[in-house]
């Protein structure tokens, strides 16, 4: 198992502590700022959707960036039968049969519960709301800009790149606009650009995450 820690190169804080699952390319605001001490942070695992390779664009419009969350849900679920199966076969009514079923069981409910929440997550349109915030923002060319500067001066290999059915995706997905998760993104980037308002070639003000 894989677990992802992030800080602040400028104090230290941890904006994240070994969390597991992290995707290596995560659709949101990579621009944030230390709780600690106020440093702005570029977050190297979140991509605006213009960001993005074609590749990976066409993965999240078309729901395949979850595959292998799905995929190790359903081998989690079949293996907690495999041990359930096996137990129960070689069972000697001792404590540690009846524990190894126990075990099974909750792999494969727990597995069942993790595919049937993201499932409905998506259904519910939770990664279209996500692109429309990312488009949305990536509309203030300023802010493009200033993201453009941040990934050169921190050497990031990521540049912008209009998406192509950008005004359709906008126009279909307009209903989202006013959803709770569009109006806290908006929020949220409402601070960020009042806090860039500064020059973005004071490198003093700029940092990004160092992994572990």
């Amino acid at each position: 198992m894989e677990y992802t820690t992030t800080r602040c190169s400028n104090c230290g804080f941890a904006t994240r502590y070994r969390e597991t699952g992290v995707p290596k390319v995560q659709l949101g605001m990579p621009l944030a700022v230390c709780p600690r001490c106020r440093h702005l942070i570029l977050d190297s695992f979140k991509t605006e959707f213009e960001f993005m390779s074609e590749k990976k664009r066409k993965a999240f419009l078309s729901h395949t960036v979850f595959a292998s969350f799905f995929a190790s849900c359903v081998f989690f679920f079949l293996f907690g039968i495999f041990v359930v199966v096996g137990a129960a076969l070689f069972s000697d009514g001792t404590a540690e049969s009846v524990f190894l079923i126990l075990i099974g069981v909750f792999l494969s409910l727990f597995s069942v519960y993790k595919f049937a929440k993201t499932f409905l997550k998506i259904k519910s349109g939770v990664l279209e709301q996500a692109i429309y915030a990312s488009l949305k923002r990536t509309s203030d060319s300023g802010y493009v800009d200033f993201l453009n500067s941040c990934y050169q001066k921190n050497g990031v290999n990521k540049e912008f790149s209009a998406f192509g059915g950008k005004s359709e995706f906008m126009k279909k997905y307009k209903v989202y606009e006013t959803s709770d998760f569009c109006k806290k993104s908006a929020e949220e980037f409402a601070g960020i650009l009042l806090f860039i308002g500064i020059d973005p070639a004071d490198k003093d003000r700029m940092s990004r995450f160092s992994h572990h």
